[in-house]
């Protein structure tokens, strides 16, 4: 039986939709050159920030869990 992992595969989401939200927050440079001014998304750049910094606690804290698991595991099998 495979065993679930929610901390690990959370932050692989919040990681992705965080990169999402940077990559659609910068200008695009075809209206820079043609001069459409834009208001650069602050909002979606401090979302995507926000999202990748949890995305490497949550990553941390699976990674944490796992190994205090695997070491339960081998000191019950003693």
């Amino acid at each position: 039986m495979k065993k679930k992992r929610p901390y690990i595969m959370l932050s692989i989401v919040f990681l992705v939709v965080g990169l999402s939200f940077l990559i659609n927050s910068q200008a695009n440079i075809t209206g820079a050159v043609i001069g459409v001014s834009t208001s650069p998304s602050a909002q979606g750049y401090f979302a995507g920030v926000i999202l990748i910094l949890s995305s490497f606690i949550l990553f941390t804290l699976g990674v944490s869990e796992t190994k205090e698991k695997k070491q339960d595991n081998s000191q019950t099998e003693k």
